[in-house]
């Protein structure tokens, strides 16, 4: 399940991987979005299709009215492997993502592999997908099998190893949010989440457009003492979702709440930091977007080394970014930031 898929030559080796997995007795499951997708051919599904795999757009059997729910849309990157590995994280599929993109540049992101019981709790929430898009359920490995031993530390040089070590023994929470939910579990999670933390709250994303209780969640939180820091991006792919972030600067005037702003490229890298024993990695930005209205999925992790390497990685990002404050946003010239305010009202949609 991809968010974004190009039919560039990254989708094409996918693709062409998939068949020849499929040549090999392998059964596909090829489930997007279709709004998120919107440039990918017909040939490109119609290929996969003739290879034998199993395609369908998510909401596609909901017929003329799943065009009265084209706001909401399957923000979820879930990658699975015969019921033993899974991957979540902000990757979707194109050349942009290897950094291939001169418009963009360097591609900072952030995914994870998951493997033991989390990974049928990962196949559970593509298995709700597809049943929503297709009205069946694919015949799926549901045997739960222990994680590989691999608990090669290698956190005093992670500047230097980032992303190759990884620990056995871990507790992992799947939390899949949409619009669908009965109550507004990310939005109440995640302000559970502030709520608690003693020592720290480090967030990374895309997008800093955040609703009202996320926002005094963090303000309470920096009130207690907490150390809060947001990693953004400089360098924007939606302009005006990065204008409006800028009006949250004046909320949080005072609340000693601290805004990097990455400039080696373009971070993606949707990442939670809290404390020393809980991080987080998946695909929900700190957007009204993701918090209400896309269908997310972010794997929490309740471990300290791992906890640990995550800090030692968005650390080496602090290195790519500067310190933005509300005085530098009052410098910048009037019309940017009465386009920012502008945007601001329109908020809740972006």
């Amino acid at each position: 399940m991809f968010y974004i898929i190009h039919d560039d030559h990254v989708g094409e080796v996918f693709r062409k991987l998939l068949t020849e997995k499929m040549q090999q007795g392998v059964r596909v499951y090829f489930l997007y979005d279709g709004l998120g997708s919107l440039s990918l051919s017909s040939r490109y599904l119609q290929e996969l299709r003739q290879a034998g795999a199993h395609v369908s757009s998510f909401n596609e059997r909901n017929g003329v009215s799943k065009y009265l729910h084209i706001n909401f849309r399957n923000h979820r990157k879930i990658l699975i492997i015969d019921g033993l590995k899974a991957f979540v994280g902000g990757l979707n599929l194109g050349r942009e993502y290897l950094g291939e993109d001169e418009s963009m540049g360097y591609w900072r992101d952030t995914h994870v592999m998951l493997q033991g019981p989390s990974v049928q709790a990962t196949q559970g929430v593509f298995v709700k997908d597809w049943y929503w898009s297709v009205g069946e359920i694919p015949e799926l490995n549901w045997l739960v099998q222990r994680a590989e031993t691999v608990c090669n530390s290698t956190i005093q040089d992670c500047h230097k190893t980032l992303g190759t070590a990884a620990h056995c023994n871990q507790n992992i929470l799947l939390l899949d949010t949409g619009p669908a939910d009965e109550k507004p579990a990310c939005s109440l999670f995640i302000c559970a989440l502030i709520n608690q933390a003693k020592s720290r709250v480090w967030i990374a994303s895309p997008y800093f457009v955040p609703d009202a209780e996320v926002i005094n969640a963090l303000k309470n939180a920096a009130l207690r003492g907490v150390d809060i820091r947001l990693i953004l991006p400089e360098k924007y792919d939606k302009y005006f979702v990065y204008l409006t972030s800028f009006a949250y600067y004046r909320e949080l005037k005072g609340y000693n709440i601290k805004i990097y702003r990455y400039t080696k490229g373009f971070s993606h890298q949707k990442v939670i930091l809290i404390d020393d024993n809980l991080a987080a990695v998946g695909t929900m930005n700190l957007d009204n977007r993701s918090i209400h209205l896309n269908f997310e999925i972010m794997a929490y992790v309740a471990d300290s080394d791992f906890n640990q390497q995550v800090a030692c990685m968005l650390e080496y990002d602090f290195k790519n970014c500067f310190m933005d404050s509300i005085k530098g946003f009052e410098q910048r010239p009037f019309w940017f930031k009465a386009i920012s305010r502008i945007f601001y009202l329109l908020s809740p949609v972006l």
